[in-house]
């Protein structure tokens, strides 16, 4: 059996140890602020046919988008993304969770959900 000297033992250690640490965010990466909104949307006649809904984009990370009612269609526009809703739909419920890169107090009105959800009769901030 080969025995390993002591110092180099340590020193491979120390180097596994340092190497462990790499999940660190990189040195350039821009601040980045988690938020989560739930907005409600009524309506009182049959609705529109599509809603604009946030789009994952390079200020901006969608984690998480649910609907209430389940399995709405989507398609994307451009840079937009819209939500199809059903005709019988009176009241849409969304609940979102995002990253807004770069924020530092307001990135450019993306901490306003005003602005990520137009139309929205009601908005929470969670």
């Amino acid at each position: 059996m080969t025995r390993i000297p002591r110092p180099l033992l340590l020193a491979s250690l120390l180097a596994l140890s340092l190497t462990a640490c790499s999940t660190l965010p990189a040195r350039g990466q821009r601040p980045a602020v988690e938020f989560a909104v739930a907005a409600t949307y009524r309506f009182s006649e049959q609705p529109p046919p599509a809603i604009q809904v946030p789009a994952s984009n390079s200020e901006l990370m969608i984690l998480e988008l649910t609907t209430e009612p389940q399995g709405l269609q989507e398609f994307f526009q451009g840079n937009k993304r819209f939500l199809i809703l059903p005709d019988d739909c009176r009241l849409l419920r969304l609940h979102c969770r995002y990253l807004i890169y770069g924020h530092q107090g307001s990135s450019g009105g993306l901490s306003d959900p005003t602005r990520l959800f137009p139309g929205a009769s009601t908005l929470t901030i969670l």
